[in-house]
């Protein structure tokens, strides 16, 4: 099943690329025009007895926009090598286990810290690190869900996450799921190239994307026919979004990590700033290609 990017920037307001579902076996490379989304990266972690412990270092980069622009960003990297990645590596932690984080801060003249959006018992980091400091965040992992993590509170994190320190937090409970992460970003190259002294309020996005690309460059997402896909979509930018499957109907069934008492019917469920959310997408059995 194709969704053709014109058609489908008339629904979901930035270009998604083309959804793909071919039978198992099928070679839809061959049939589809472009290139595959970039599956995003895992961050860097070690299991030992009940405690997964990851890291992550905050660096800065820049990313290369269809035209030809080299943005500069920040990002988490999963290696002190880096690159800077917007979003940040995938943080992948089972329910039952301590969730323990190293965060490295690289980047010059910001002090960091960690935010992990609806997780209990952390206190609030207001401070963060300097440049070259590393610090570490714990939490029991308590139930299954979509979270993001996300530069803290300290006087700069809003303007950290907005130059892209955020990424996916995904926490699982063992039923393993057939998944696609999506995270939404949107990026003002005013904003970028002078991220402490802009005036958000000036803020006006030229560029849009999904897991790290812009349009035109998002790819198609290969699926199987007739399975059923959890959508785990987070918005890690400061604009509204809504993202729309042409000619799929989704079931949106939590917010922030959260389950509705019942799922809600969406064509193109809207999805607000530092907002999570599922839905599941039942893919027809008879692929197509137009």
């Amino acid at each position: 099943f194709l969704i053709t990017t014109a058609l489908l920037l008339a629904i979901a307001a930035l270009g998604f690329g083309a959804w793909a579902a071919a039978a198992p076996g099928a070679a839809p490379s061959a049939q589809i025009p472009g290139e595959a989304m970039t599956p995003l990266t895992d961050a860097t972690c070690a299991l030992v007895d009940t405690t997964r412990t990851c890291e992550l270092w905050a660096l800065p980069g820049t990313l290369a926009m269809p035209d030809g622009v080299n943005l500069p960003v920040w990002g988490f990297a999963a290696s002190a090598a880096g690159p800077a990645l917007v979003p940040g590596p995938v943080i992948h932690a089972n329910v039952g286990e301590t969730l323990a984080v190293v965060l490295h801060n690289e980047i010059p003249g910001e002090n960091v810290s960690l935010a992990f959006p609806g997780q209990e018992g952390l206190i609030p980091d207001t401070t963060g690190v300097p440049a070259g400091g590393t610090t570490t965040y714990s939490f029991a992992v308590s139930g299954p869900g979509t979270f993001m993590y996300e530069a803290g509170l300290t006087s700069g994190g809003g303007r950290q996450v907005a130059m892209g320190l955020a990424g996916p937090l995904i926490l699982d409970d063992g039923t393993e799921p057939t998944e696609v992460v999506l995270v939404l970003n949107e990026f003002d190259p005013a904003f970028n190239i002078n991220p402490v002294n802009y005036s958000m309020n000036r803020f006006r996005a030229k560029y849009w994307l999904i897991n790290g690309q812009a349009y035109p460059d998002t790819g198609w997402i290969d699926v199987a026919a007739g399975s059923t896909i959890l959508m785990r979509y987070l918005n890690a930018g400061v604009d509204d979004h809504t993202l729309g499957l042409l000619g799929l109907d989704q079931a949106v069934i939590a917010t922030d990590g959260e389950p509705l008492p019942f799922p809600q019917g969406a064509i193109a469920p809207a999805i607000a700033p530092g907002q999570t959310l599922e839905a599941l997408v039942q893919v027809p059995l008879a692929a197509e290609t137009d």
